[in-house]
C-alpha cells in the first residue's frame, strides 16, 4: 500500500496529511458552520444557454450514461419514472460533471484546485485535476471512507484530513485556500428547491432535486 493511513488524532481540529505523518493544529473550528464561502445563500439557477454550454465544456471528458423509462405497470408507481444510470459515470457518481465545469469554467492558478468532501466530490475534482494536468488538494473529515480516500490518493492529488467531521474539514479547506491561492471547487453551487425537471430535446434528464427556490427549465 503506497498510501498508508495515519494516525488519526481523537481530538477534534486537528488534521495530518494523508500519508506524510505530518501533523498540524489549526485555530479551533465550530462544529456548526455558516455556508460555503463565496456561494451565496440563493444563487441563481441556471438558464438553458449555460447548461447547454456546460454539457459542450464537459463532454470530452465524461460519459453519456443511459436513460431507462420504467412505467407504473412496472414499478407501482402512480406515475412513469425515468432513470439516470449515473453510477456508470467517471468515479462512479454524477460529481465529475461538477468539477469538470468548474474548472474548465475558471482561471486554474499555478497552485490547482481544491475541494473539501465526504469522498464523492473529492474523487471527482481529484480525476478532474488528474486529467486536465493540475494540482488537486483534497480535504476530507476523519469518517471518509478509507476506499474512498485511498482512489483520492490513488489520481495524485494531497489528500488532508481535516478534522473530525466535514464541517470541520470544510473550513480547514477554505483557510488553505485562502493561503495558497487555489481555486476552489464546491458541491454547494445553488440552494434551493427545483419543483420541475429540465430536459434535453432527446429527453435526457439534466436537472431536479428540492429546497427552497422554484425553478422551470424547459
Amino acid at each position: 500500500d503506497q498510501h498508508p493511513s495515519p494516525a488519526i488524532p481523537s481530538g477534534g481540529g486537528r488534521w495530518q496529511k494523508w500519508g506524510t505523518g505530518e501533523s498540524a493544529a489549526p485555530e479551533p473550528m465550530p462544529r456548526r458552520c455558516p455556508p460555503a464561502t463565496g456561494v451565496p445563500p440563493s444563487a441563481p439557477m441556471p438558464t438553458q444557454e449555460q447548461i447547454r454550454a456546460a454539457a459542450a465544456r464537459i463532454a470530452p471528458h465524461i460519459r453519456r450514461t443511459p436513460v431507462i423509462r420504467l412505467s407504473p405497470a412496472e414499478t407501482g408507481l402512480e406515475n412513469p419514472l425515468t432513470l439516470k444510470l449515473e453510477q456508470l459515470q467517471v468515479t462512479g457518481s454524477f460529481k465529475p460533471r461538477g468539477a469538470f465545469n468548474r474548472i474548465l469554467s475558471a482561471e486554474v492558478p499555478k497552485a490547482g484546485v481544491i475541494a473539501a468532501s465526504g469522498g464523492n466530490h473529492g474523487l471527482a475534482v481529484a480525476h478532474a485535476a488528474q486529467v486536465l494536468g493540475i494540482k488537486a488538494e483534497i480535504f476530507v473529515p476523519e469518517i471518509a471512507a478509507e476506499a474512498k480516500r485511498a482512489r483520492i490518493a490513488a489520481t495524485g492529488a494531497t489528500l488532508v484530513v481535516g478534522g473530525p467531521t466535514y464541517n470541520e474539514a470544510r473550513l480547514a479547506c477554505e483557510a488553505r485556500a485562502a493561503e495558497t491561492g487555489a481555486l476552489l471547487s464546491t458541491f454547494e453551487g445553488h440552494r434551493g428547491s427545483v419543483e420541475a425537471v429540465a430536459l434535453s430535446e432527446d429527453g435526457e434528464l439534466l436537472l431536479t432535486g428540492s429546497a427552497d427556490t422554484t425553478a422551470r427549465l424547459w
